[in-house]
């Protein structure tokens, strides 16, 4: 009997599950470097909004995150409209705008 040694997880798989948890509490190096850069009453002002908006990053908008990630965009079949402009450099083909430079350098634009 053979035993094959189990792959490693790849793509989102290899990311661990950070739902529910609170990013701000989860990052304690954050809240140290706070303290270094900025003034004790301000980064005291500050804590409950990290606090907040570290929640919602592990709660409401990770799950909004795994919502699009179920869903990715649809392409329609026949293809984005075009574009209308009154801009006729924007109808010519780019290799058409650009030319030789003096020195024989196409790299460089007019």
């Amino acid at each position: 009997m053979q035993v094959r040694p189990h792959a490693p997880p790849t793509g989102a798989d290899a990311v661990p599950d950070s739902r529910g948890l609170n990013l701000y509490r989860a990052d304690p190096d954050l809240r140290r470097l706070l303290g270094l850069y900025l003034p004790a009453d301000l980064a005291a002002h500050m804590e409950p909004h990290l606090d907040r908006l570290g929640a919602l990053a592990g709660g409401a908008l990770d799950d909004l995150a795994a919502t699009a990630d179920r869903n990715p965009p649809r392409r329609c079949a026949t293809g984005p409209a075009p574009a209308r402009t009154r801009n006729p450099s924007s109808t010519t083909p780019p290799t058409a705008r650009w030319s030789a430079s003096p020195s024989g350098n196409s790299a460089w634009p007019q």
